[in-house]
């Protein structure tokens, strides 16, 4: 039997890449979707909150990026990069 895996994540990232190579390595291809591109359906967002404990649990807090800013300096979304000043993480 097949096993169907969506990877989320963006082509830049050596996280996705590092996951994308283990997964073939195995025999097995994932789906990769492509943040930058196309985000998260409401959905789907729901379900991976579900698995990891809720949405709390996807924001990375202790990003060394924001760790030394309060929260009036933190940057809006940057809607061509797809990125805000909290990383989310996925399992």
């Amino acid at each position: 039997m097949p096993l169907n895996l969506q990877l989320f994540g963006t082509k830049k990232s050596k996280e996705t890449r590092a996951a994308e190579r283990f997964f073939r390595e195995r025999g097995v291809a994932p789906h990769v979707v492509d943040l930058a591109q196309k985000g998260m359906s409401a959905g789907e967002l729901r379900n991976v909150a579900a698995r990891v404990g809720g949405f709390e649990a996807l924001i990375d807090r202790k990003d060394s990026a924001t760790s030394t800013r309060d929260s009036s300096t933190r940057r809006p979304l940057d809607r061509a990069s797809n990125r805000s000043s909290s990383r989310i993480r996925c399992c």
